[in-house]
């Protein structure tokens, strides 16, 4: 990119030409870009495309109800460049961003070699077919598949599983902790007895009495990320226990994210006091504020994005600036796999964009088209690497 603009350092241009000079291949590759650069204008393209001008996009399309594709985008600090690929884009943007990103990458990602992926993998990716369960009384229950009533006699109590997920009648008062399990790419919407909705993402573990029986509301993720609606009872306030901090509440919105011990607490309406795992540390949080734990039980309170943090409850998850290695996880829980990297720089390579809950073939298309890190299945085991 920078040879075709002019930008090019002296030694670095000296060695550019003894590849050329040395090596057919690097020879073939370049005579490419060159080709492509007689009928893309390379330096007014890499002015105009900005990943975060293409990432708002995205989330304008989803704003009107459109169903964006995904598009992954690289980002280099030298040179930013995104890649966008929605299907309704004009051509020659997409063929002009596609360029940019060759250039931007480098020759490193198009000639480095790798490890061949193994004879038994494939790129072919297989759904999971998990269930959410619900461990009640010594009992296990499947909550997914079917919308059938279950009545637990013992308890005295009628679920029903539906499409808008579990709710429930209590007519004993059981007061018992039972356990919701989310499992990876699975997510799941439950009406608590009082009124309150909780929506979990995968990889989440929750605990709940049928009935509120005590002075307050008393609920625990032990791991996961949530997002309540609660229902508002200034006698009975409404508790949420992780095993970092306490959340208490009155009647609010907030999103809890509880997948590592940097936990942080996002507030959409209401209020909520936050208290670290020693008690002494409280904040006080408004809506639009999110006190994220830090070390120490300190807390850093800052304002955040709602579409961003929320995003995750439309099957949406926006990364800006990100390093491939701490998309990973997401990746995992989503669907229900294990990331592996075959060279583990790979996890370093930063990029932007958004991935949609049941479209991983097209996230890892245009992750390879983008970026050239190739990708294969072994079982639940997705790898990425360097052809």
């Amino acid at each position: 990119m920078e040879q075709l603009t002019g930008t090019l350092s002296e030694s670095a241009s000296e060695e550019l030409a003894q590849l050329l000079a040395t090596d057919a291949e690097v020879r073939a590759i370049w005579a490419e870009l060159e080709e492509e650069s007689t009928v893309l204008d390379a330096a007014s393209f890499a002015a105009v495309l900005d990943p975060e001008a293409e990432l708002a996009l995205l989330h304008a399309a989803q704003t009107a109800n459109e169903r964006p594709a995904f598009g992954a985008f690289t980002d280099k600090q030298e040179t930013p460049v995104s890649i966008k690929l929605r299907a309704n884009r004009q051509w020659w943007m997409r063929a002009a961003a596609v360029f940019m990103l060759v250039a931007a990458a480098g020759l490193y990602f198009i000639l480095r070699p790798g490890p061949k992926p193994p004879v038994t993998a494939n790129k072919i990716y297989q759904p999971a077919k998990n269930n959410v369960m619900l461990i009640t009384g010594g009992k296990q229950l499947t909550l997914t598949g079917d919308s059938a009533i279950a009545q637990l006699q013992s308890d005295n109590v009628q679920l029903k599983n539906g499409a808008g997920g579990l709710v429930y009648t209590d007519n004993g008062g059981n007061d018992r902790m039972n356990t919701l399990l989310v499992p990876g790419g699975m997510d799941y919407h439950i009406t608590l007895s009082d009124g309150t909705e909780v929506w979990l993402d995968a990889g989440s573990r929750f605990h709940f009495p049928f009935s509120f029986t005590g002075g307050n509301r008393e609920v625990h993720l032990s791991s996961g990320k949530a997002y309540f609606k609660v229902a508002g009872n200034s006698d009975h306030p409404f508790i949420v226990y992780t095993s970092h901090v306490t959340v208490q509440v009155l009647g609010t919105a907030f999103n809890l994210n509880a997948y590592t011990p940097k936990q942080t607490i996002s507030l959409t309406e209401g209020a909520v006091i936050v208290t670290g795992y020693d008690s002494t540390k409280k904040v006080l949080l408004k809506p639009g504020q999110e006190a994220v734990l830090g070390n120490a039980s300190e807390f850093k309170v800052q304002h955040f994005d709602e579409e961003d943090v929320l995003s995750w409850m439309k099957g949406f998850y926006y990364f800006h600036h990100t390093a491939l290695g701490d998309i990973a996880p997401t990746l995992g829980r989503w669907f229900d796999v294990q990331v592996i990297f075959d060279q583990p720089a790979l996890g370093n390579t930063v990029v932007t964009g958004m991935i949609a809950r049941n479209k991983l073939p097209e996230f890892l298309q245009d992750l390879q088209t983008t970026t050239h890190i190739g990708y294969y299945f072994s079982g639940r085991e997705l790898h990425f690497y360097l052809p």
